[in-house]
């Protein structure tokens, strides 16, 4: 969160009627980590996905503060410890399984994995499902009837049930694959 730094502490009991006065010693600038450590009744300005600097727990958010000068902001709001803020380990723990094996991979989990540094997964291939129709009656979908014929209905259903699981369809007699969208 776009705010101050603060040790969490500080701010209990800050409202809109009864703030609580901090001073500013510097800011936190993004990607880079902080050379300044904070003691009680100090605050820091801070990015969006800033590094804490030591000595603080918690973010108030910019919506929550008046600065008055460059050397006091005014805090109306009451923060908790960690709030605001994303633990080093809060997504993932060290060890924790991410994605087990055989698991369908889905574009959250491919960028759960990119978020994690991973960028190549074995993965299956996708099966490929051979439907042949058979019958003297059954002609091309595509095709005019004539009396006595039906057209190819089921390879069409087959292939819609076969995309469902995931796997690829290929018609009888040719490289010509199904597509069910």
């Amino acid at each position: 969160m776009d705010g101050y730094a603060v040790n969490s502490a500080d701010t209990f009991g800050a409202s809109d009627t009864m703030p609580v006065y901090l001073q500013v010693k510097g800011q936190v600038l993004m990607g880079h980590k902080p050379e300044i450590k904070l003691q009680r009744g100090e605050a820091c300005q801070i990015p969006t996905g800033g590094m804490l600097p030591e000595g603080t727990d918690a973010v108030v958010m910019f919506e929550y503060t008046n600065r008055l000068d460059n050397e006091m902001v005014e805090i109306m709001k009451t923060v908790s410890p960690f709030e605001n803020i994303i633990r080093l380990d809060e997504d993932v723990k060290e060890g924790e399984t991410v994605l087990r094996c055989g698991h369908r991979l889905r574009p959250q989990d491919i960028g759960a994995l990119a978020g994690l540094g991973i960028l190549e997964v074995e993965a299956y291939k996708k099966p490929v499902v051979a439907i042949i129709s058979t019958g003297d009656e059954v002609v091309p979908a595509d095709k005019p009837l004539a009396t006595g014929e039906v057209r190819d209905i089921n390879s069409y259903n087959l292939a819609g049930m076969i995309s469902a699981c995931h796997a690829l369809s290929l018609q009888k007699g040719s490289s010509k694959m199904i597509s069910i969208n």
